[in-house]
């Protein structure tokens, strides 16, 4: 029994995605109109958070993680923006830029995880600049 389908070869797998979504749909688009719409549609690769939702708005159900996985190899945080999925906004922020050396404010002020709530920007920058193993750990939660 086929459970669902997986879009593959549009993406290259490589440091983060330049995938043009746009040239994207249009196949994707033809190919759903030949399978089940019972079925889960995965789409695997590094995609931010504005590919994912034109993505889903285009009939993807499921993707991967890797994109955390890569900013946080780059030390850098994931902030989308309060209304997301709504508003598909979404910044990096560089936890290894000195500029946050004495910001005491929380990396998202309306995140309710764990990093958000118990850690301030300063305390992130201090663990990526010194490389200290909870650094990333910080990042991906």
């Amino acid at each position: 029994m086929i459970l669902g389908y997986s879009f593959e070869g549009f993406h290259n797998f490589g440091d983060l995605s330049a995938l043009s979504v746009g040239s994207v749909i249009p196949i994707l688009k033809s190919c759903f109109e030949h399978l089940p719409t019972e079925r889960i549609r995965f789409f695997p690769g590094s995609l931010d958070p504005k590919q994912i939702w034109r993505l889903t708005q285009a009939g993807i159900d499921l993707f991967d993680t890797s994109y955390v996985h890569l900013i946080t190899e780059k030390q850098e945080a994931l902030v989308v923006d309060d209304n997301y999925p709504y508003n598909a906004e979404y910044q990096l922020m560089r936890m290894n830029d000195p500029c946050y050396a004495q910001d005491f404010e929380p990396l998202c002020k309306n995140c309710s995880c764990y990093t958000c709530k118990n850690y301030t920007r300063a305390y992130v920058n201090h663990v990526c600049i010194t490389k200290e193993l909870l650094g990333p750990m910080l990042l991906m939660m």
